[in-house]
Parts: structure tokens; C-alpha cells; sequence
């Protein structure tokens, strides 16, 4: 729910990686958000419980969505491998670049 005059970072957001149980970048993050959006209210009438929910939206795309898809991945890799695919090589190849890719891994890119 967004409270006006509110904005929560970090893990006071829920914004933990709960397969790794890392959360340095994600409170990184949702601070430099937060910081962004505490400026611009500064110089508006405050923070409305709308400019909070947009901060919401942001961190959730740029968070959430990330992690939401590697859990995604991450199931069909065990799908994979639970039921011996990779025997077949696309399969294997694609295994492969699943586990060297970092596309998913938004923590580990600088902005």
C-alpha cells in the first residue's frame, strides 16, 4: 500500500533476493530511487501517496521483474535436468547459457 510521506528501500521494500539472500544492490537501488524521487518532492508540495506508488512501479520494474523472470529461468533449468534433457543438445546448449548468462542478473550491471 503507498502511504503518503513514505518511501521504503531495501527491506523495509521486501526488496531481498530470497533464492540468494542477497540484498546490497537492491537497497543500493531502491535508495538512489527514493533519493530521485525525495528531490522532486522537495521541490513539488510533498510526497503524495501517488509519487510513492510510482517509486513503487519503478522499483518493482527494475527489481522485481528481474527476479521474477531468473526464478522462471532458474525452474526450467531444473525442469531440464530432472528429466535428463540434456541429452538433447539444444537443450544442453541452452542450459549451458543459462547458467554463464548474466542477462537476468541486474545487480550485477552499472548504470
Amino acid at each position: 500500500r503507498a502511504v503518503a510521506g513514505l518511501l521504503r528501500v531495501g527491506d523495509a521494500a521486501r526488496l531481498v533476493d530470497s533464492l540468494a539472500g542477497e540484498g546490497i544492490w537492491q537497497a543500493l537501488h531502491s535508495g538512489s530511487l527514493a533519493g530521485t524521487m525525495a528531490a522532486a518532492a522537495l521541490e513539488a508540495d510533498g510526497l503524495d501517496a501517488r509519487a510513492v506508488a510510482r517509486h513503487r512501479w519503478r522499483c518493482n520494474l527494475d527489481i522485481v521483474a528481474p527476479a521474477v523472470a531468473r526464478m522462471l529461468v532458474q525452474d526450467a533449468m531444473d525442469v531440464i535436468v530432472s528429466r535428463g534433457l540434456t541429452r538433447f543438445a539444444p537443450l544442453r546448449a541452452l542450459l549451458a547459457r543459462g547458467y554463464r548468462s548474466d542477462l537476468l542478473e541486474a545487480s550485477k550491471r552499472v548504470d
